[in-house]
């Protein structure tokens, strides 16, 4: 049985206890609300507002020895800073600073608290769109989570 919700789950409760993300609204997977908060992390969900809101995957297989299986998962964070303004600077350092304790999260507890999991981060892509709102910056982060 896939562990992808048991990881969810362990990653959405460590994020939205952490002191340092306190001032920040921490969902599990997108949120649709009229919320105007600047600062956003989004556990489960890649970003892209158009598209398949693609939550997490997994690829198994035979653990050593074949004694079982084992499953890599990768789930996509995604964090939003956003002003107000056009300073583009402030809201790149403002993500930055909240990927910062997430990946203080995982160095805290690699495991989440699951059996025997190793996450950490794998990849990122940052996105910096100007709309008549402001400057956002988008920083998606690719977790990857294997567990034997």
């Amino acid at each position: 049985m896939s562990q992808i919700p048991a990881v969810l789950d362990a990653l959405y409760g460590r994020l939205a206890a952490a002191p340092a993300l306190s001032e920040v609204t921490v969902t599990d997977g997108p949120l649709v609300s009229d919320s105007r908060a600047p600062d956003w992390v989004l556990v489960g969900f890649d970003g892209d507002a158009e598209g398949a809101f693609e939550a997490a995957t997994a690829d198994e297989d035979w653990s050593s020895l074949g004694l079982g299986r084992s499953e890599r998962i990768s789930v996509p964070i995604t964090l939003i800073a956003s002003s107000g303004d056009t300073d583009v600077r402030t809201v790149r350092n403002r993500v930055f600073q909240m990927a910062a304790a997430v990946r203080q999260v995982l160095a805290d507890d690699p495991s989440l608290g699951l059996n025997s999991a190793q996450c950490a981060v794998q990849s990122s892509t940052l996105q910096q769109p100007q709309t008549d709102q402001g400057a956002t910056a988008r920083l998606t982060l690719s977790l990857l989570c294997e567990i034997p």
